[in-house]
C-alpha cells in the first residue's frame, strides 16, 4: 500500500512539474524603435503584436471568473495603447479584429462556459475603445447582433468611431450610412434607437472632419430620417405611457435633425430646398406631440410621465425650429410654462402649432401637417 502511495504521490508530482514547465510563459512585451512607428510596421513587430493578442485571447476564454474576464480586457486594451502610432494603433486593431472575431460572434467558446456572454461583452467593451476604421467589420458585427445589449455597444463604438470615418475616404464611411439607414427604419427598441440617433448628429464631434464626407453623412442622414419620419409621428400619436421612451429617443432625433439643418444652412445657404424638409419634419412631429398631448390633457386618468415626456419633446422641437427658421418664438414657450395660467392647456398646446408655429414657417415653405385635419 505504502508503495502505491508513494508511485501516486510521484506522479502527481511530475504532473505538475510538467504542466509548470509546459504552460506557455507571457509574450515579451512589444518593443518598437520610436523611428519605426511612424511607417507601417515590419513583420517582425507585428509578430510581436500577433503574440499578445493571442495571449489575452487565451487568458479571456480561459477566465473563471468577472476579475479574470475583466483583466483579460484591461490588458489587450494597454497593449493597444502603448504607442500613439496610428500605424501601431492600426495594426493592432488589424490583428485583433482578425483574432477576435469568433469571441464577438460566440463561436471561439465551449458549450460547457457559463461567461460567455460576459465574455463576448468585455470583449465588445474593449474592442470599441480602439477606433482605427480597420476596426470597422467588429462593430457591424455588433450592431447586427441579436443582444440588444451587444448591438448598443456597437453604436457607441461607431460614436466613437466616426470622427475618423469622417476623416477617411468614402468607402470607409459607407457602411455607417447604410447601417444608420437599417437602423433608424427597423429598430424598435427606444434605448438603442437614441443610440443611432446620436451617431447622426455630426455637431458633438470634437475637432475637424473632412467636410465633404460630413456633408455627404449628413444627406445620408436626413434621407434616413425622412423614411421613417412619418411612422415616428404617427408612434406618437398613439402613444401611451409604457411609450415614454420613444419620445425620450425623438428628443435626440430632433436634436440630430437640428445638426443636420444647420451643417447644409451652413454648407449652401441658397439650399432652400434641405431647410424646407428639415424644417417640414420638424413642424409635423410638432403637430404630432400637440395633438397627444392635447387628448392625455383632456384625460385625468393619463400618467403624468406621458404628458411631461410630451412637453419636454415640444420643447426641443420648438428650439431647433427656432435654431433652423432663424427666428425667436414662444408660441409653445407660453403654452407650456407651468408658471402661467393657462386656460384649456392641451387646446393652447394644440394651437401654438398648428395655428402660431404653421404661419410662422409658411414663408420658409412648410406646408399644413396631417394633424390639422384630425
Amino acid at each position: 500500500m505504502l508503495n502505491i502511495l508513494k508511485k501516486t504521490l510521484l506522479l502527481m508530482f511530475v504532473c505538475v512539474a510538467v504542466s509548470a514547465t509546459s504552460a506557455p510563459a507571457i509574450p515579451p512585451a512589444i518593443v518598437i524603435p520610436e523611428p519605426l512607428l511612424e511607417e507601417e510596421l515590419l513583420d517582425i513587430h507585428r509578430k510581436q503584436i500577433d503574440a499578445r493578442i493571442d495571449w489575452w485571447k487565451e487568458s479571456l476564454l480561459l477566465a473563471k471568473s468577472e476579475t479574470e474576464i475583466q483583466h483579460s480586457g484591461e490588458k489587450l486594451l494597454g497593449d493597444y495603447l502603448l504607442y500613439p502610432s496610428p500605424y501601431y494603433q492600426q495594426a493592432f486593431a488589424e490583428e485583433t479584429l482578425k483574432q477576435y472575431t469568433d469571441v464577438l460572434n460566440g463561436k471561439a467558446f465551449s458549450d460547457d462556459d457559463s461567461f460567455v456572454l460576459l465574455k463576448r461583452i468585455n470583449a465588445a467593451l474593449t474592442l470599441t475603445k480602439m477606433d482605427p476604421p480597420q476596426m470597422q467589420p467588429a462593430l457591424q458585427m455588433l450592431i447586427a447582433d441579436k443582444n440588444e445589449g451587444l448591438r448598443y455597444i456597437g453604436w457607441q463604438g461607431y460614436d466613437r468611431m466616426r470622427k475618423n470615418l469622417l476623416n477617411g475616404t468614402a468607402r470607409q464611411l459607407q457602411p455607417l450610412l447604410e447601417a444608420v439607414k437599417k437602423a433608424v427604419a427597423s429598430e424598435t427598441n427606444p434605448i438603442l434607437l437614441s443610440a443611432v440617433y446620436e451617431v447622426m448628429n455630426l455637431q458633438k464631434i470634437e475637432g475637424n472632419v473632412n467636410e465633404k464626407l460630413r456633408l455627404q453623412a449628413d444627406k445620408a442622414f436626413l434621407e434616413a430620417l425622412q423614411g421613417s419620419w412619418a411612422s415616428r409621428c404617427r408612434q406618437v400619436e398613439k402613444a401611451k405611457s409604457k411609450n415614454v421612451e420613444l419620445l425620450a429617443a425623438l428628443r435626440t432625433a430632433v436634436a440630430a435633425l437640428g445638426s443636420i439643418g444647420e451643417d447644409l444652412k451652413r454648407a449652401d445657404p441658397k439650399d432652400a430646398k434641405s431647410l424646407t424638409l428639415c424644417l417640414q419634419m420638424l413642424f409635423d412631429l410638432s403637430a404630432a406631440v400637440a395633438q397627444r398631448y392635447d387628448r392625455v390633457w383632456q384625460n385625468s386618468t393619463t400618467s403624468t410621465d406621458l404628458l411631461e415626456s410630451c412637453s419636454t419633446l415640444l420643447s426641443v422641437c420648438e428650439k431647433t425650429l427656432n435654431l433652423l427658421a432663424d427666428t425667436k418664438h414662444e408660441f409653445l414657450a407660453k403654452k407650456l410654462n407651468p408658471k402661467i395660467n393657462v386656460p384649456a392647456r392641451g387646446a393652447a398646446v394644440l394651437e401654438a402649432v398648428l395655428v402660431h408655429w404653421a404661419e410662422a414657417l409658411k414663408a420658409k415653405g412648410v406646408k399644413e401637417s396631417s394633424a390639422a385635419g384630425e
